[in-house]
């Protein structure tokens, strides 16, 4: 009597410890699976037109705009210095015509006042909207948004996933010292997350030697990969969806492997109990 008296209250205690394992697990779940989303849906907000990256976050950027240039306000004198060019060669127009007849001479005066006044309409309009275009590209606030998100979902999405992992260690070695059955289910649940947080690591941010990659990444690495896609061709583009596409559905698949075979060592270990019928 005494033993099985243990019994049912280890078993008992192993049940409620192994519940709050699965509330936490839930929630680092549902974490991560927001943490997914929330990243796959800033690379394609860009595929789709929403987003522009801005370029000086990549490694090729960083190092132009370390070099000072005038690219950035060269469409703006351009402007300006045709427009001082057309108006020079129409005061030339109108020195030389000053010999001809009367009727002439008004014409000539009569033209380039009036390509003087239409210079003077276009060149404000041309100014503003050269100078519009960049500043828009400068101070991208978008990307600046984006990159922030993107940042806090990285660091939440990893430490998420070591927990989730080791809450299904925790859960195993419950199951198994309780014996609540089950136990291939939780075996292989455990194994799935492992792939999963393998999956994810950045390893190319951790051993940058190594030519290897996770789902994880940076804003830097998105637009360097996104500039060498616009640049290559067919083969930059498979590497390109291969990276933040294929590498992000296989860590996805796997999360959601581990989930639902945790889910089945849950009805397995009550049925074994008796629990459920």
């Amino acid at each position: 009597m005494d033993n099985g008296k243990n019994n049912i209250v280890d078993t008992t205690d192993c049940l409620e410890t192994v519940a709050v394992f699965k509330a936490a697990k839930n929630f680092f779940f549902i974490v991560c699976f927001l943490c997914l989303l929330i990243t796959q849906g800033v690379f394609w907000s860009n595929q789709i037109g929403i987003l522009e990256f801005d370029m000086s976050q990549s490694a090729a950027g960083q190092q132009e705009t370390s070099q000072p240039s005038g690219t950035d306000t060269e469409p703006v004198d351009q402007v300006v210095l045709d427009t001082i060019e057309a108006l020079h060669a129409e005061s030339l127009k109108q020195a030389q015509g000053g010999t001809e007849t009367g009727d002439a001479q008004t014409e000539t005066q009569e033209t380039p006042a009036q390509d003087t006044n239409s210079g003077e309409n276009v060149v404000p309009e041309a100014v503003t909207k050269a100078v519009g275009k960049v500043k828009g590209y400068v101070f991208e606030p978008d990307w600046t948004l984006y990159k922030a998100i993107l940042n806090l979902c990285n660091s939440i999405l990893l430490v998420s996933a070591v927990l989730y992992c080791l809450i299904i260690v925790f859960t195993l070695k419950v199951s198994l010292v309780g014996r609540l059955g089950g136990m291939a289910w939780i075996a292989s649940a455990f194994i799935s997350s492992l792939m999963f947080l393998v999956f994810l690591l950045p390893w190319q941010t951790l051993f940058p030697q190594l030519s290897i990659a996770g789902a994880i990444y940076t804003p830097a690495e998105l637009a360097d990969w996104y500039s060498a896609k616009q640049e290559g061709g067919i083969y930059f583009g498979v590497l390109y969806y291969g990276r933040f596409v294929a590498l992000w559905l296989i860590a996805f698949l796997l999360l959601w492997t581990a989930q639902l075979r945790s889910r089945r060592w849950a009805k397995a270990s009550l049925k074994r109990l008796g629990l459920v019928g």
